[in-house]
């Protein structure tokens, strides 16, 4: 149905050839596994010419599609991260275990026994809804309040996406100055 409405394409339509339908795979794969600026950058050009002809509910839909890449990138940063321990103001400590929180005190208390149970998927298998969801909330305070936490452990991986998702806002200058 996506192909029969032009917006997805398709070879079982005979509109592009099986080749150039393998290519196009590739790149999606390749912008979803690691060069995520594949897929950025020509939704950025789409948001931006929608935009133009002041189609602003498709560019904002093109905008979500892009924020929904770097949530992932977020998400799948933090699943990564093992034991990380982090102190917020000098005044308290809050601990998670690849991403998911495991504890949270003042300094001065004490550390608590953590005796975190592995569940839920491993970092290569899909997260259900409500653990993307926890793990997008981590993500969202940690990206917020960088400036307020110290790293103080962390035995995995822990990594911010390198690439900067664009803003995917309009300007002035595109909005006629309103």
């Amino acid at each position: 149905m996506p192909a029969q409405l032009g917006v997805a394409i398709c070879p079982c339509t005979g509109d592009v050839s099986e080749d150039d339908y393998a290519s196009i795979v590739a790149i999606a794969q390749q912008g979803l596994t690691g060069h995520p600026e594949l897929l950025l950058e020509p939704l950025a050009d789409r948001m931006t010419h929608l935009a133009d002809e002041e189609r602003f509910e498709e560019a904002a839909e093109v905008r979500d599609r892009a924020s929904a890449l770097d949530r992932r990138d977020r998400i799948d940063g933090l699943r990564h991260s093992g034991r990380l321990r982090l102190v917020v103001d000098g005044a308290s400590v809050t601990e998670f275990r690849d991403g998911r929180l495991v504890t949270d005190h003042r300094v001065g208390e004490g550390l608590p026994t953590l005796e975190w149970t592995p569940g839920g998927p491993t970092a290569e298998e899909p997260l259900a809804k409500e653990q993307a969801d926890e793990l997008h909330c981590v993500a969202s305070w940690l990206k917020r309040d960088a400036h307020r936490i110290v790293v103080e452990h962390c035995d995995g991986t822990l990594v911010e996406p390198v690439h900067r998702t664009p803003d995917f806002q309009i300007g002035p200058d595109r909005s006629g100055g309103h």
